[in-house]
C-alpha cells in the first residue's frame, strides 16, 4: 500500500507503478492476490498484526485515534489496488 500511496503523491514512483503491478502479478497468482485484497480488515502498523480484540483494545484506550477520514481513505486504496492487481 505504501507504494501506491507514494505514487499518488511522487512522479517518479508513479511511472514505476505499472512495473511494479506486472512485478507483483509475475510473483503471485491471480488467486492469491484476491484472496489476499479480499481478508484486509484494517491497514497500518497494527492492521495485520493484531486480533480484532487487540485492536479494539487498542482503540478504546486511545492508543489509537478515530480517523473516519483516513479510514475511508484506506478503504478507497485498497478498492483501487483491488481493479489494479486483479485485472488480467
Amino acid at each position: 500500500m505504501d507504494f501506491f500511496q507514494t505514487a499518488d503523491r511522487d512522479p517518479e514512483f508513479a511511472e514505476e507503478l505499472p512495473k511494479f503491478i506486472t512485478e507483483i502479478k509475475e510473483i503471485f497468482e491471480p488467486w492469491e492476490i484476491k484472496e489476499y485484497l479480499e481478508s484486509v480488515e484494517r491497514v497500518g502498523p497494527l492492521g495485520h498484526v493484531c486480533t480484532d480484540d487487540k485492536y479494539e483494545t487498542f482503540r478504546s484506550s486511545g492508543a489509537l485515534l478515530d480517523d473516519p477520514v483516513g479510514e475511508a481513505e484506506d478503504i478507497i486504496l485498497v478498492e483501487r489496488i483491488k481493479k489494479l492487481l486483479l485485472i488480467i
